[in-house]
């Protein structure tokens, strides 16, 4: 793999307010990577490649989005990966978090990007709520796992 590839499985999240349309999403996510698969076990055999087993699991977690307002639920809810070495302790993340979140609220984006850019150095990377609104704390908007590059 590259020097940004993960030991983790690739996982694909499909948020949708709509349960018609968000299985309609769900359903559509797992026939195009059941062709992905299909196209790569081919391509193996073509190759004369070992043929990989794969598999796609899909686990649906509506509670992460069910606060009825937008924002993000508890960041402790989500998986959060394994913890690297020089990670800093959840508290201190959470801190960082709402700090870049202030930052971010003056308009000062430049020390919030010095903030995300720190974490990820110590492997944490952040996932934000698109178009939040409003005076809310940062672990409404943000959620955090791991990462090891």
């Amino acid at each position: 793999g590259g020097p940004h590839e993960a030991d983790e499985p690739l996982a694909l999240c499909i948020s949708c307010r709509d349960q018609t349309a968000f299985d309609k999403a769900v359903q559509y996510a797992e026939a195009q990577l059941q062709k992905v698969h299909a196209d790569y076990r081919a391509f193996c055999q073509q190759e004369g490649r070992p043929v990989p087993e794969l598999s796609v699991k899909i686990s649906k977690q509506g509670s992460f989005f069910g606060s009825g307002n937008g924002a993000l639920a508890s960041s402790a809810s989500m998986p959060r990966g394994e913890r690297p070495p020089n990670a800093p302790t959840d508290e201190e993340i959470e801190r960082l978090i709402e700090e870049r979140n202030e930052a971010r609220k003056a308009a000062n984006f430049k020390k919030a990007d010095e903030v995300r850019d720190y974490l990820k150095q110590r492997g944490v990377v952040l996932m934000d709520e698109k178009g939040a609104k409003g005076n809310l704390n940062g672990n409404e908007v943000t959620n955090w796992r791991f990462w090891r590059p």
